[in-house]
């Protein structure tokens, strides 16, 4: 979520670190509130999540966000 928040500020020069209604996001709320969050992607996802992710590689590859690999 950090690094999302972090590259849609630098897409849009920070005004997207407000919601609608013009409170600061949960990553920056945090922060002003002297929490320091610890984000960890380590480790495969959950079964769950097998669905999730496929959809979202399929989209990426239609959408040339990723060029697929040779086979």
């Amino acid at each position: 979520m950090c690094l999302y928040q972090f590259l849609i500020a630098v897409r849009s020069e920070g005004s997207q670190l407000t919601s609608t209604y013009g409170e600061t996001t949960r990553t920056i709320r945090l922060v002003n509130n002297d929490v320091k969050p610890v984000y960890v992607f380590d480790g495969k996802p959950p079964n769950l999540k097998v669905g999730e992710l496929a959809k979202r590689v399929a989209a990426a590859e239609e959408t040339g966000m990723f060029s697929k690999k040779p086979a």
